[in-house]
């Protein structure tokens, strides 16, 4: 809590520090689109978390970052499109995400 509210002194509602981590969430999801961080991170994090299944290890890696790409899909379930962004960062991520959906097995 302390790094995603560096600022907290305890006037913020839970409600503001929710829009703020909304916020950040958002703008991750715009990350890893405007950058073509995905095309890299998927298959990396694909082949660690099956190698380590192979192995009959736990990933230290490949899991959890599939766990932040499904925290970044179900983002994208709670925004709608407005008129002021026909297509904001965490739909696109979806979008993106769903056309390797391929190698994700879905």
């Amino acid at each position: 809590p302390e790094l995603a509210f560096p600022h907290v002194d305890g006037s913020e509602s839970i409600e503001q520090q929710n829009r703020l981590l909304h916020c950040y969430l958002e703008i991750l999801c715009a990350a890893v689109v405007e950058t073509g961080l995905l095309e890299a991170l998927l298959p990396a994090a694909l082949a660690n978390a099956q190698r380590d299944l192979a192995l009959g290890q736990a990933s230290a890696h490949g899991w959890k970052v599939l766990a932040l790409l499904a925290a970044l899909m179900l983002e994208a379930d709670a925004v709608e499109p407005s008129v002021e962004d026909p297509s904001p960062p965490p739909l696109q991520f979806r979008e993106v995400l769903m056309c390797r959906a391929d190698q994700l097995g879905s």
